[in-house]
């Protein structure tokens, strides 16, 4: 288990059947993915058909950029380069898109979703395409191929449009 990017330095990803790569603010990750070395050994990885998953930040950065998290996580370690591994052929990623907060009210989140909704639109239009995905959900990809699994509707945002996507 390797719990910085850091650690991955000397490390032959090669020698592994599969990577993990988790959550938390999404710059934080990419900035120490790039600063380390790490995004180009795991970008080849990706290019040499290894398996990665990813879940929260580690799902968008396999996006085309990830400022497509701007509406929900802070660029504090001031990242200039935002482009992810582009594992989905110019479309960005979008986690958490319409999951509730037990934290919110039922209010909060529905307004937490309409911010977001009109962030991603926005995005789409002066940026590229989203796919925006719940927390539950899988976006497995192989090859040019990818296939959402979940049971419940996924997004994406193309051109200023919002599309309802059935998994």
């Amino acid at each position: 288990m390797v719990k910085s990017a850091e650690e991955l330095d000397g490390t032959n990803v090669e020698n592994y059947s599969a990577i993990f790569i988790g959550g938390g603010n999404t710059y934080k990750l990419l900035n120490d993915l790039k600063a380390s070395g790490s995004f180009e050994k795991i970008k080849a990885y990706i290019e040499q058909d290894g398996i990665v998953f990813g879940g929260s930040a580690g799902a968008i950065i396999f996006g085309y950029d990830i400022e497509s998290c701007a509406a929900m996580d802070q660029n504090k370690v001031g990242l200039k380069d935002t482009k992810g591994f582009d594992a989905l052929s110019g479309y960005s990623v979008f986690a958490h898109y319409t999951n509730g907060s037990s934290r919110l009210t039922e209010q909060e989140n529905r307004e937490r979703t309409e911010r977001y909704t009109e962030k991603l639109l926005r995005y789409s239009q002066e940026r590229g395409p989203v796919i925006a995905m719940l927390e539950e959900d899988t976006l497995f990809l192989n090859g040019d191929h990818f296939e959402m699994i979940g049971s419940r509707p996924y997004y994406c945002f193309e051109g200023g449009k919002r599309r309802e996507m059935i998994p």
